[in-house]
């Protein structure tokens, strides 16, 4: 149920007034369908987080960057080393659909909610929703 709330809370605040973002509904029901029929439906879940970003135009091409281990928040961009503003990317959690980890996801929604809100919500003086 919580991850329904926030697919609607992130449509809400994802698309402007009026906007026309082809393939969003889609994505949306192919996601809902996922939650509903599968037992690891939160892999699908983060990977429709990194389309949503896609298709409002914040790509972060992770699957390019496989040897890449870090994640920059500041510069937003993959690093081989890490120095104070990195994290380690979450590969395993899209690499190894049978194991799901608190830290991968810990990383990944970290990474989430970085480019989300300074890509896309401080350009529209919105706030991420918090349940």
């Amino acid at each position: 149920m919580h991850a329904l709330l926030s697919v609607l809370s992130l449509i809400n605040i994802s698309i402007v007034e009026g906007q026309i973002i082809k393939g969003f509904y889609n994505s949306v029901y192919k996601l809902i369908l996922i939650i509903i029929n599968e037992n690891r439906w939160i892999i699908y879940y983060c990977e429709w987080l990194f389309n949503l970003l896609q298709l409002i135009g914040y790509q972060i091409d992770y699957k390019k960057y496989l040897e890449s281990k870090y994640y920059d928040l500041v510069n937003q961009n993959f690093l081989y080393e890490p120095n104070a503003n990195t994290i380690e990317f979450p590969h395993n959690l899209f690499n190894n659909r049978k194991k799901i980890s608190y830290k991968n996801l810990n990383a990944f929604f970290t990474i989430f909610e970085n480019i989300f809100t300074k890509n896309h919500l401080d350009n529209m003086n919105y706030r991420m929703p918090i349940y």
